[in-house]
């Protein structure tokens, strides 16, 4: 049984062992330069979502302000990637945390971090988030840029100031800013998006931006992980850990451990790694009915398993 009392230790972040043979794609990619303004209202107007197996918003507020400095001073930005899922219809590949900071800056709000799980759960709902949360001091705090200069006699003239305190002439500069978005479109395998988390996984592992447990919600991401997701709010689950949620995901690490040991006790070897990266793989197999009946397995069952 579980201590209550026991430590709560998160998994190591193990290197990422892949061992996929990768399909063959025929994709389409045409680079577009949008300008800031329309990138915040594609965001707004549901155009461009963040999908499920996107990590949390993670930047602090340092880091979101040297970006929008770097905006409004014409400092080149690395491109995004976009899928397009369906006409008028983009799911973001790879840039949301720069997205979402032009996002946040524009609504002249910035994300507290321990509400950013529950506020992910907002915006996957609503596809943004609603003013009254946005106003709501629990939830946000104000986006004032926090900028430093290397000499601490010299002041940046941006510093503390935000979207609607911008002078005219920076305000239309960051607006008309343009950000080079690359646009993929898979044409084969038909009916199949998989290309979109092959190129995610690329894009994220040269630096080893990503842990394990965040490459494979990307990878392998399935309808039994969005249901690991939902089981990872869960006020019992939560109570138990002692601990909010993780925003790199190391405590849902935990609990795809325990589902994959319930499920496939049998099948495990050595390493850790590699194991769950086949379990992860073969849930994207998982019927409606057997992630059901998964339902029925609590965190904390799943959880004695593998402590």
């Amino acid at each position: 049984m579980v201590n209550d009392d026991k430590e709560w230790v998160m998994p190591e972040e193990d290197e990422y062992e892949g061992e996929d043979t990768p399909l063959e794609y025929n994709i389409t990619s045409s680079p577009n330069d949008f300008n800031t303004k329309t990138i915040f209202d594609f965001i707004e107007s549901g155009i461009v979502k963040i999908p499920g197996f996107q990590r949390n918003y993670v930047w602090d507020i340092k880091r979101a302000s040297k970006l929008i400095e770097s905006i409004i001073m014409g400092l080149p930005i690395p491109q995004v990637f976009l899928y397009e899922k369906n006409k008028n219809d983009f799911l973001v590949i790879d840039g949301q945390q720069r997205l979402m900071t032009i996002y946040y800056f524009v609504k002249k709000r910035f994300p507290k971090q321990e509400k950013r799980i529950e506020l992910r759960k907002v915006f996957d709902l609503q596809g943004k988030i609603p003013e009254r949360i946005l106003e709501d001091n629990n939830y946000f705090t104000d986006f004032n840029l926090k900028l430093t200069e290397l000499v601490p006699e010299l002041n940046n003239r941006l510093d503390g100031l935000n979207y609607s305190t911008l002078d005219d002439n920076y305000r239309r500069t960051f607006d008309l800013r343009t950000i080079r978005s690359v646009i993929i479109k898979q044409s084969h395998p038909p009916d199949d998006h998989s290309a979109m988390y092959e190129i995610f996984y690329r894009l994220n592992t040269g630096g080893m931006n990503l842990n394990p447990q965040e490459i494979r919600a990307s990878l392998y991401h399935s309808d039994f992980y969005d249901m690991i997701s939902k089981l990872n709010l869960d006020n019992k689950w939560r109570r138990l850990t002692k601990q909010e949620p993780d925003l790199h995901m190391k405590d849902i690490e935990i609990i795809v451990r325990g589902f994959g040991m319930l499920i496939e006790n049998e099948n495990y070897k050595p390493s850790m790694v590699k194991f769950l990266n086949t379990f992860s793989q073969k849930s994207k197999t998982f019927s409606s009915q057997k992630i059901d009946s998964s339902l029925g397995l609590t965190p904390q069952l799943a959880v004695e398993t593998v402590l």
